[in-house]
């Protein structure tokens, strides 16, 4: 009996071995990083403020392109199964910025004062992006973002595994 229970112990060391493999391989493809390819969300100027609407996904956060001095009311909706226990608390630190995210929409509001490159994270710090601010949003290329991104130019984490099983 002790030698069945020595090989179901094995048998289960193997198969997690192979799905932590299967991971290790997955992420390095980027197929639990958040789609990088595409452009940043870039805000539209509405009188004195700008306004942004994006969508929440169970393993990312969107890159956003803001302007300078122009006070932001970014609405990131969050569509049903999306929130979990890694995305559901967004923090911008430079902006003292703490949400607790809900399903529907979740307003943030935020000035950014200069320009640059803004990160924010989950509330653990594992879940990256960033906020492009920027002179003038009419010259902003949001490609830009996307691509520091996925170089990992933006905050020195991108590629790297977070505990929640994404890649930032």
């Amino acid at each position: 009996m002790k030698k069945s229970n020595g090989n179901k112990i094995l048998v289960v060391v193997v198969l997690l071995a192979v799905v932590a493999a299967g991971a290790v391989l997955a992420m390095n493809k980027g197929l639990f990083s958040a789609d990088s390819a595409n452009a940043a969300d870039k805000a539209v100027l509405e009188g004195n403020v700008q306004t942004i609407t994006s969508e929440l996904t169970d393993n990312g956060y969107p890159d956003l392109v803001v302007q300078e001095g122009v006070p932001v009311r970014w609405n990131l909706h969050a569509a049903a199964g999306t929130i979990n226990s890694c995305n559901n608390a967004l923090v911008i630190p430079a902006y003292g910025v703490e949400v607790e995210l809900q399903e529907g929409d979740n307003i943030i509001e935020f000035t950014p004062d200069k320009t640059g490159t803004i990160p924010y994270s989950c509330w653990m710090g594992m879940i990256n992006a960033d906020v492009l601010v920027v002179d003038d949003l009419s010259s902003a290329d949001t490609k830009a973002l996307a691509a520091r991104s996925e170089t990992g130019d933006s905050n020195g984490t991108a590629g790297i595994p977070s505990c929640c099983g994404v890649q930032n």
